[in-house]
């Protein structure tokens, strides 16, 4: 058991948020990519939620969500992306940062998650 975890942990894939500028407008548009790197054996991509989240940082709060389901193989040690968009809701206060969390799921039920801090001006 403790074998197939860390296999799981040290396999999986590392990622990385690129955003296109570093602050955005109410209403605005984020264009951006999830860079991903394969780990140690090869995986798929299934499913990438993307949420912005406000200052309570709970899914459950979520401003604005998308989800895209894939099957995007990720193979070892080699270098991927997926291009996002996403469209910032009007009401959004400025001069407030917000967060955009993205959750990465793979074939094998391991999910990765990571936040990225996102100013609104």
């Amino acid at each position: 058991m403790l074998a197939n975890y860390l296999k799981r942990l040290i396999g999986q894939p590392k990622i990385d948020i690129k955003l296109d500028k570093p602050e955005y407008t109410a209403g605005g548009v984020i264009n951006g990519s999830i860079e991903f790197e394969g780990g140690l054996i090869k995986n798929k991509i299934s499913r990438i939620d993307i949420d912005l989240l406000g200052e309570k940082k709970s899914v459950h709060d979520a401003l604005n969500s998308m989800s895209v389901l894939c099957s995007q193989p990720c193979h070892p040690h080699k270098k991927e992306s997926i291009s996002f968009i996403l469209t910032l809701p009007e009401e959004l206060e400025r001069e407030k940062d917000y967060s955009l969390e993205f959750s990465v799921k793979l074939d094998n039920s391991s999910l990765i998650t990571k936040r990225k801090t996102l100013k609104v001006s």
